[in-house]
């Protein structure tokens, strides 16, 4: 549940965060949205498909695909063991595409694990996202000072991707292995207009929740407001908004909103 609050959660428009440092100081993971978390939860458990070892404080780069884990939005509760001289790495390969060509998605996983009872260490565990067909690191969480590692790539474009989670081994480790809970969210979201009589309408899907419509007269110097917009309101699983048709030129985005 932790892992998927926190992955559920809506970026505002400031956050930040590094690789050592994966939560926003101000902000953590984002403004809580339970829908998102629900959505996620629906996604289903979904294993990883492989696991294996690396030695000790070396690369892990991207390994063949055997399969894809078709839901890009669900969880994973699982184990992760490495030993004396290996590190142990589960590997989650996803086909992140859609039908609209040239679309990016916002990626975003969270990985947290207990602090075992009676121990003053925590086992080191890490999250990375690697570029199948390249072997590039795309994104990466390697805090050193806590349970939890975030990633989130708002502009991811569409491929295969090594989802890993990395557990170290050596000398210091607390236990062989170690128990997680793993949520991600691979999503594309697109603004739809249409005409209709005297009305524009603008459309976008309910899910992911946390965006909203802005306009702007120009596209040299935008200045993008949400001011003199409806609501909108909900229409199988889209949201809907209709305003009427002038003279006047109009630029619309979808947007995070700063809380």
């Amino acid at each position: 549940m932790k892992a998927l609050l926190l992955n559920g959660a809506v970026k505002p428009g400031n956050w930040t965060n590094s690789n050592s440092s994966p939560l926003d100081a101000r902000y953590g993971a984002g403004v809580l949205n339970i829908f998102n978390s629900y959505e996620q939860l629906a996604g289903g458990k979904q294993a990883n498909f492989v696991s294996d070892f690396v030695s000790a404080n070396t690369a892990h780069p991207p390994i063949a695909a055997t399969n894809f884990i078709s839901a890009l939005s669900a969880w994973d509760f699982n184990t992760n063991s490495s030993g004396t001289n290996s590190d142990g790495v589960n590997h989650y390969f996803f086909n992140v595409t859609n039908i609209f060509s040239g679309a990016q998605f916002a990626a975003t996983a969270t990985l947290i694990w207990n602090r075992q009872l009676g121990q003053t260490n925590i086992n080191n565990l890490d999250l990375f996202l690697y570029n199948c067909a390249s072997s590039n690191l795309v994104a990466c969480s390697t805090s050193l000072v806590d349970n939890v590692e975030h990633i989130f790539v708002p502009k991811l474009p569409q491929g295969r991707y090594d989802l890993q989670v990395w557990k170290a081994g050596g000398d210091n480790i607390v236990s062989t292995s170690e128990t997680y809970a793993l949520a991600w969210e691979f999503s594309s979201t697109r603004l739809a207009i249409s005409k209709s009589g005297t009305n524009a309408n603008l459309s976008w899907p309910v899910y992911p929740a946390g965006f909203a419509v802005a306009a702007a007269t120009n596209l040299t110097l935008p200045v993008w407001s949400t001011n003199n917009l409806p609501l909108p309101v909900f229409t199988n699983n889209q949201n809907f908004i209709s305003i009427p048709v002038t003279n006047a030129v109009q630029f619309f985005r979808l947007r995070t909103p700063n809380f």
